[in-house]
């Protein structure tokens, strides 16, 4: 392959943050390539320096550029205007801005700007990548001619020297996990009536929900629906937590169960094909494409009903080991060793 220059552009860089994770890791394959790449960002959490450089130092000298688009940011009219030769957009998804209406108006502005920047983007450049299917189909929705899927790496090498920190939840009945932000279209109020629901079988279920609060109000209205239903002494709603707390969760936790409405990816999902934890989830947007058939998935959300499911899969240790393995199969597919070579086909153009 010609030795090439290949940047990145992240809006905000820091460890926490799973576009800024890959981005590093995707450099890392660039350099080991010989090619030279550097990060760009428009704001630079302590965690990251030395590894990102400000936005503002970048000069125009690469012969491709991946911005890394999700929300809107005030740098995409200077890319179209002064670095349109060589720029890929890389698409991590807009959240519809209705979910954000009634809690965060500046949020819901923020996304719809995305939205309108997606376009601007497809009719500036005619390729775009997308981490999976149903983003590139966005894409293509909004003018771009060609898009390519590559998908997010899990980096299991991140896991591998973590203590884990066991959560205080837990011991008699079925503990279910659900990580991401705590926001509306994550639907976690709609997880505490699985919660009720469950617990008119099996009184002792608990859920532990771990994500930071992108919108308080609707953090308080989770809180309140649990007081409503008398569960809320089963919800452990842990904020951001340290990744030792965060393994710790997924090994203490019997089923991972995702009722969220609107994801680009979900890499939780592949979290826990990784730690052996059966995925139960709403089939909505992405999460189709991420569980790629494994898992359990639901059409609809009959609490009743998937908590009967819920309770079933925690008592059939069988069942579970079924599901378990088809996971392990799907994992494969977004270790480094896979995503690595689509990479670079894609950065090819092969």
């Amino acid at each position: 392959m010609v030795q090439l220059t290949i940047h990145q552009l992240i809006n905000g860089a820091s460890q926490r943050d799973a576009i800024t994770q890959n981005a590093l890791l995707w450099q890392r394959w660039l350099v080991e390539a010989g090619h030279t790449s550097e990060i760009f960002a428009l704001s630079i959490e302590p965690d990251c320096e030395g590894q990102v450089r400000p936005w503002r130092s970048y000069r125009s000298n690469a012969d491709k550029l991946l911005y890394h688009h999700s929300l809107g940011s005030p740098v995409v009219a200077d890319l179209i205007q002064n670095h349109a030769d060589g720029l890929v957009p890389v698409y991590h998804n807009v959240t519809p801005p209705r979910w954000f209406a009634g809690y965060q108006p500046d949020l819901a502005q923020r996304a719809a700007d995305g939205i309108v920047q997606l376009k601007q983007l497809g009719q500036a450049v005619s390729v775009g990548w997308g981490d999976s299917a149903f983003n590139c189909a966005d894409m293509e929705l909004v003018g771009f001619k060609k898009t390519h899927v590559v998908p997010i790496t899990f980096d299991e090498t991140r896991y591998g020297n973590v203590v884990p920190i066991p959560p205080k939840a837990g011991a008699n009945g079925p503990l279910l996990l659900f990580t991401g932000r705590i926001a509306p279209h994550k639907c976690q109020a709609d997880l505490v009536r699985l919660l009720y629901a469950c617990r008119q079988i099996e009184p002792e279920t608990e859920l532990i929900l771990i994500g930071s609060e992108w919108a308080k109000e609707y953090a308080d209205w989770v809180c309140y629906v649990a007081a409503e239903l008398g569960v809320i002494d089963g919800l452990h709603m842990l904020g951001s937590v340290p990744l030792e707390e965060m393994v710790g969760a997924y090994q203490a936790a019997d089923c991972y169960v995702s009722l969220s409405e609107h994801e680009g990816f979900g890499m939780p999902l592949i979290e826990s094909m990784f730690f052996d934890l059966p995925v139960v989830a709403y089939r909505s947007t992405a999460v189709t494409d991420t569980l790629g058939g494994v898992g359990v998935t639901v059409g609809r959300k009959d609490f009743a009903a998937l908590a009967q499911l819920i309770i079933k899969l925690w008592q059939d240790g069988e069942w579970q080991r079924r599901i378990v393995a088809q996971q392990h199969g799907r994992l494969h597919d977004f270790l480094e060793s896979q995503v690595k070579e689509r990479f670079f086909e894609v950065i090819s153009g092969r």
